[in-house]
């Protein structure tokens, strides 16, 4: 929120509203604090002044004078945990909404302040941020685009978490565009050097761009501490639910379903000697005196002797002759299918229906692209649930990308219901350690007579740091994978506070 802040996109009224948003936030850490620490003050100053001997002189029960106490802890422990659950969420979302709507700032800001920005399978570094314009309504009443300049620009591009094309740009331009109430992002590029890890090579171009990317959903990353009781709840029990780990387990599924698309193609060349392709324009058939696979990512490597054929629709065919292979899949846009790249090196083509048949054209390589890839391999990736794709102990380890990507969606997948494990539980223990430290406040204040504000503190502040370092010491546990240790550690310091109340105010007090 404070990049944002640091930004022009928010107005006076804006931050005035921000701020408004931002005072549950605090009322919900700091409300148990000064209950405790007026609770303290307050009975610390009645058994100093020997009001609490005047009571019991009076006949009066000690005990009854500890119900204003408890009364205002289960109004106190009712807010905070009202607060918690339930109204700093919707401010949360409130604050995303407001901060979210102007998306050039909150992307100016990740690349001013912190030197990078990722959305989709990218992400943008640069060196420098050298101007910003916003967008303006222009005197023919259209709006201008805005647009933020970049220096020193690294990229790259990932695929299930690999990178596949990456380089630097001396400068970059990125356009906010609106295209019919969509919100559109364009990038481009200048001076690039990159390497594009399917081709193998290296690519220089004064000119290169990305996108365009339409906006959708939300644009800040939401995060489990902003969450209300029911969704921490319903992530817990699926955590599926929660979007970061739902956008892996998609680039999990388009990695498998890749990995099997080379098995597929593989298993025909062992069986058939040969691979078979169809699309729109005709038929492909390849073959090799050998193959392999790349053991990163599974491709296929044909080597020796590679042999196209490509027969039209429209009658006769096309004949590649080539020194290697490289098929590759590929996934151009999530909305679009799954597709081959074959990439042919050092080629002789020859065309059934030139003039001379026999005559070949020599080229140093040679693209097919967009080919259909088979369907019977994607069909089956769907039908894996994803607890057998997560079992690492069942075998869908084709290659190291997919073993690697498995590995780390599994991790991720048990950090976030620990972390929702742990969040639940902090915040019942910290709205509840309300009650206990109350009581246990108006006890020691007075038997220790802590009506001053020195001792008062003193005696507020112990008990209460005893619970808060527990609970920050079990979401560690949890976050570290000790589930059960972690919710124990975090109702540890209640159980402390309980078992002091039960000495302070059971034998203490009563001297």
């Amino acid at each position: 929120l404070m990049d944002m802040l640091r930004t022009s996109g928010i107005t006076a009224s804006e931050m005035v509203k921000l701020l408004i948003y931002l005072m549950p936030v605090v009322l919900a850490y700091s409300l148990p604090v000064a209950a405790l620490f007026s609770t303290t003050i307050t009975y610390g100053r009645l058994a100093s002044d020997n009001e609490i001997n005047a009571c019991r002189a009076g006949g009066i029960n000690i005990y009854k004078l500890l119900l204003p106490a408890v009364f205002l802890s289960i109004l106190v422990f009712l807010s905070t945990f009202i607060l918690e659950n339930y109204s700093i969420p919707r401010l949360a979302q409130r604050i995303e909404n407001l901060v979210s709507k102007d998306l050039q700032s909150v992307i100016y800001s990740k690349l001013k302040y912190r030197g990078y920005a990722a959305y989709m399978n990218y992400a943008l570094h640069c060196g420098r941020v050298d101007a910003i314009e916003k967008p303006k309504i222009l005197p023919d009443g259209t709006v201008s685009q805005g647009q933020i300049q970049l220096s020193e620009v690294a990229f790259l591009r990932h695929e299930g978490g690999m990178p596949i094309f990456y380089g630097t740009a001396q400068t970059a331009l990125i356009l906010f565009k609106t295209i019919d109430h969509i919100r559109v992002i364009d990038i481009s590029l200048n001076q690039v050097r990159a390497f594009d890890e399917h081709k193998g090579q290296m690519i220089q171009a004064e000119y290169y761009p990305i996108g365009p990317f339409k906006v959708m959903g939300k644009i800040l990353r939401k995060k489990l501490k902003f969450l209300s009781l029911p969704e921490i709840t319903q992530i817990v029990n699926n955590p599926t639910k929660f979007p970061e780990l739902a956008s892996n387990i998609n680039s999990l599924y388009v990695l498998l379903k890749a990995s099997m698309i080379y098995q597929y193609l593989a298993n025909q060349l062992d069986t058939h000697q040969q691979i078979t392709l169809k699309d729109k324009n005709g038929t492909y058939t390849l073959t090799a005196s050998s193959y392999r696979q790349n053991p990163n990512d599974g491709r296929i490597i044909l080597e020796g002797d590679v042999v196209l054929i490509n027969k039209l629709n429209l009658g006769g065919y096309r004949k590649f002759l080539a020194r290697d292979a490289v098929i590759r899949v590929e996934k151009y846009n999530p909305s679009m299918p799954f597709a081959l790249n074959i990439l042919l090196k050092d080629v002789k083509v020859s065309d059934s229906r030139d003039v001379d048949p026999n005559r070949f054209v020599r080229h140093d390589s040679f693209t097919f692209s967009y080919i259909p890839a088979p369907i019977e391999p994607i069909k089956q990736a769907e039908k894996i649930k994803l607890d057998q794709l997560l079992d690492l102990n069942n075998d869908y380890n084709y290659n190291q990308r997919l073993s690697q990507r498995r590995f780390a969606v599994a991790n991720l997948r048990e950090k976030i219901v620990n972390r929702a494990i742990a969040e639940l539980h902090s915040r019942m223990a910290y709205s509840t350690s309300v009650i206990v430290l109350m009581l246990l406040g108006a006890g020691l204040g007075i038997i220790f007579r802590g009506g001053h504000f020195v001792s008062a503190f003193g005696l507020s502040f112990i008990p209460m740091l005893v619970v808060i370092v527990l609970i920050m010491t079990g979401k560690q546990f949890c976050g570290a994978g000790f589930g059960t240790i972690g919710a124990f550690a975090i109702w540890l310091g209640i159980i402390l506070i309980a078992l002091a109340n039960v000495v302070v105010l059971g034998k203490f007090l009563r001297r």
